[in-house]
């Protein structure tokens, strides 16, 4: 036809029954553990023993040098994101900051960074300051970043930019306001296996966000392109997400393992549950008579798409789905 014309198509129909998820095909795994000395975990933490280790298929990495905040009563161990990805039955592995040169991250969909690491985490993943080349070229390939950046108590990366050129400005703050409740990052809605999601309010104390003691360590600075701002503190954004080539980053300086391990005598797990439940859901495809790739409610972000593509956003009203599908074709 000449000029290569795209042509779409809007197809709405209804589904009874729930939508069937598919995993990804099992992948081969190709791990291997770097053998480096790590700094002595701050007092009150502890490393992140024993490990769970990458044996293959895992879609979910973890990477995690401490437990946050030591932990909690009544959870794994390992602290709020280990406990989390088992009760969500996620197939996840960890590894810790220092094993990520040796690591093959093209296995994985979804990347965990832990929140309240030591100084030596955030040199590994921001080495000299800089985005490790590795990761960023992860997401911009279409990974899946879930950064929960709260520093300032176990170590630090002041001076450093992250993944698009985000940098951060030290803030130890209290009250958040909610600036986008459609996002799924508060408003939950999507599959989550374990009962801990659930929609984040702001009505007071401890429910959900503010007087965590601290609820966020700093807000973000110099924001990527397209960036859409979620949860917001009187110094400028502490949740965020944005799109970075065909990837995605969602990131956060709540103090969400704190909240989540009940440290400040309330536990609030839907930040973190929340959190787990839709970085999977951009990762995994829905297959129904054929593959769609589920993207951003919030934006409708997927870049670099070929050929034919279809973006989904399911909505449930009264037991029934309904699905909304929008096919972009390349002739």
């Amino acid at each position: 036809m000449g000029d290569m014309e795209r042509k779409t198509t809007l197809i709405v129909f209804v589904l009874s029954s729930v939508l069937i998820l598919s995993g990804f095909s099992t992948i081969e795994n190709a791990y291997a553990q770097a053998v480096s000395s790590m700094d002595p975990p701050p007092v009150g933490d502890a490393a992140i023993s024993p490990p769970e280790p990458c044996v293959g298929g895992e879609t979910d990495l973890l990477i995690q040098d401490i437990v946050p905040w030591g932990g909690g009563a009544g959870i794994d161990p390992r602290g709020a994101f280990v406990n989390e990805l088992i009760v969500q039955g996620k197939n996840w592995c960890s590894i810790d900051s220092f094993a990520i040169v040796a690591t093959n991250l093209s296995l994985f969909k979804v990347i965990i960074l832990a929140t309240d690491q030591p100084t030596s985490f955030y040199n590994n993943i921001m080495p000299g300051g800089v985005i490790l080349p590795q990761i960023d070229t992860w997401v911009l390939n279409g990974g899946i970043m879930s950064a929960s950046l709260a520093d300032s108590n176990a170590g630090s990366w002041a001076g450093s930019s992250f993944v698009g050129g985000l940098t951060r400005v030290n803030s130890l703050v209290n009250d958040i306001t909610i600036i986008d409740a459609a996002h799924p990052l508060i408003a939950n809605g999507l599959p989550c296996p374990g009962g801990n999601c659930g929609v984040v309010v702001d009505v007071g104390p401890l429910t959900d966000l503010d007087d965590f003691g601290l609820s966020a360590h700093n807000f973000f600075t110099t924001l990527p392109a397209s960036t859409t701002v979620i949860l917001s503190s009187a110094g400028g954004p502490v949740a965020i997400e944005y799109p970075h080539g065909a990837g995605i980053v969602v990131a956060n300086t709540l103090t969400d393992a704190w909240m989540y391990q009940g440290n400040s005598g309330v536990s609030v797990k839907k930040i973190v549950a929340n959190d787990i439940a839709y970085q999977n859901f951009l990762a995994s495809p829905i297959a129904i008579g054929g593959t769609f790739v589920p993207i951003d409610q919030s934006a409708l972000l997927l870049a670099g798409v070929q050929s034919i593509s279809m973006w989904m956003i399911p909505v449930v009203i009264a037991g029934i789905g309904i699905g909304v599908f929008v096919i972009k074709r390349r002739n």
